[in-house]
């Protein structure tokens, strides 16, 4: 096994004048928030559940809040994923009859309030607050 010092190329970390980090060799964290928001703004704004099944139109409207964190952690070439994200999006939906004519309006928000890679494999709990 090489030793440090003894200037064996294999020898990967090395020290470095200019202290950069090679191909984030040392742990490197790059916050994802950002990049998170924008995903689930352009997922979740104006899209259609439901358009007329069951006589029921719902579509959310608009992303209100992305919050707490997204992370990607990278230490010796392995990449580590890490996310613990609230949301909160706007919606509106109307119940027709079997003419079309519009019986119930409602609008309200969906607030999931921890989205993580803990419980991926879990059902969201979801919670609807109607106006």
């Amino acid at each position: 096994m090489a030793k440090y010092g003894e200037g064996d190329k294999r020898w990967i970390v090395e020290e470095r004048l200019d202290d950069a980090n090679i191909y984030n060799w040392h742990w490197a964290e790059t916050d994802c928030l950002s990049w998170s928001k924008m995903f689930f703004t352009k997922s979740l704004s104006d899209l259609t559940i439901l358009d007329g099944q069951g006589n029921l139109c719902i579509k959310t409207k608009k992303v209100k809040k992305v919050d707490d964190e997204a992370y990607v952690n990278t230490r010796k070439g392995k990449v580590i994923p890490g996310y613990e994200i609230s949301l909160s999006v706007s919606w509106e939906g109307e119940a027709k009859d079997w003419e079309g004519k519009t019986l119930l309006k409602a609008e309200g928000n969906l607030e999931i309030s921890y989205i993580s890679d803990e419980n991926a494999n879990e059902d969201l709990e979801v919670i609807t607050i109607i106006f």
